[in-house]
């Protein structure tokens, strides 16, 4: 699995290639540089899992809780050196949610964030349902227990490491909105600028009782396009238990061959 997940990540933001998919079933704690889905160190308050009791495609799908936890795919933040594919060669990032518990407020969501490396700066390009109304305008932020797909032309604010927000300067107070692909081509990135990471999380203020999930991050772009299925997995039974229930087949086995036995003497008397 570690390696198939390896060989995903690097797929995913370099090699142009068909449209493929990945299947991610567990989670590393703390996420390892550059390979698999895994927890951010400090980033994490809240608890996150891959479960199979709610899920869109049946199969499974992250399950976020609490006021902040994030887990991410390929680096945090790549340094000067690119890791990935330059910022504008991703056109569009999306995924499927749903909220059990919107917090404190009722708005809040699972966000969605893009990492971005422009020489010595870090950035996040963050997508939140309060920026994006899933129901249309006036119907409200999106319905409990609602499953949604973001729209490919979604609105992503912009987080810059050491900075905060970019805010407009024309409406002071408002961030400055754009799609993926408009943030690449914006001249807030210089051509350098690349993806290190994509990371899924609860949004701002999401507070303590926040229950929402995360499923099937997809990017596409020049370089291919790619996406991530969370899904639970059965458990496999301990030896011991293994051992417990060859006995008890045993068991049965046994008996009914006794029962067997017995109803043919009866047939023969």
């Amino acid at each position: 699995m570690r390696k198939i997940l390896a060989a995903a990540v690097a797929a995913l933001f370099v090699t142009p290639a068909a449209a493929q998919q990945y299947t991610i079933t567990d989670l590393d704690s703390p996420v390892p540089a550059g390979e698999n889905w895994g927890t951010i160190p400090g980033e994490n308050t809240g608890t996150v899992s891959i479960q199979g009791a709610t899920s869109n495609d049946g199969d499974g799908a992250l399950m976020l809780t609490g006021d902040r936890t994030r887990v991410q795919t390929g680096v945090q933040y790549g340094g000067g050196t690119p890791t990935g594919a330059t910022l504008d060669q991703v056109s569009v990032l999306t995924f499927e949610w749903m909220v059990a518990n919107g917090g404190p407020n009722g708005n809040a969501s699972p966000a969605l964030r893009l990492l971005v490396q422009d020489g010595d700066q870090r950035s996040e390009l963050i997508w939140e349902a309060a920026y994006n109304d899933a129901n249309g305008a006036g119907a409200g932020f999106y319905d409990l227990n609602t499953w949604y797909e973001s729209n490919p032309e979604a609105r992503f604010w912009r987080f810059v490491a050491g900075q905060g927000p970019t805010f407009d300067p024309a409406s002071p107070g408002s961030y400055v909105f754009n799609t993926i692909a408009g943030w690449g081509a914006s001249s807030f990135y210089t051509d350098a600028a690349f993806v290190s990471g994509v990371s899924v999380g609860n949004g701002s203020g999401s507070g303590a009782n926040f229950v929402g999930y995360a499923d099937n991050v997809a990017a596409s772009g020049s370089f291919g396009s790619r996406s991530f299925n969370f899904a639970a997995v059965a458990a496999v039974p301990e030896p011991g238990t293994w051992a417990m229930m060859l006995l008890g087949f045993g068991v049965i086995g046994g008996a009914m061959r006794r029962q067997r036995r017995a109803a043919h003497l009866l047939q023969m008397a």
